[in-house]
């Protein structure tokens, strides 16, 4: 398998955005019974590590999208992702 990025890899990267895949799963319910999609990063684009990101209440489909990185000083926009769906494994 090749290291060279893939075309849509190069695009991205030439465009400015950041892209992180993440998983998406349900959270334990909370004493008001609420629960809200987790969107799981398990591998930072800035510093490697796992991170969670609220995705809204679970009436509704996960709130995907532009998200502020809290593991970097950089100046925004430098210092933010576009979350995507990775390889989905909703929760049931």
């Amino acid at each position: 398998m090749s290291n060279k990025p893939s075309l849509w890899e190069r695009v991205r990267a030439s465009a400015g955005i950041v892209q992180a895949e993440v998983v998406i799963r349900k959270s334990q319910p909370r004493r008001d019974q609420v629960q809200i999609w987790i969107l799981e990063i398990s591998k930072c684009p800035y510093c490697s590590k796992r991170h969670e990101h609220g995705g809204g209440s679970i009436d509704g489909p996960p709130a995907l999208g532009f998200r502020v990185a809290h593991c970097t000083d950089r100046p925004s926009p430098l210092g933010e992702y576009q979350l995507i769906e990775g390889d989905p494994q909703r929760e049931q």
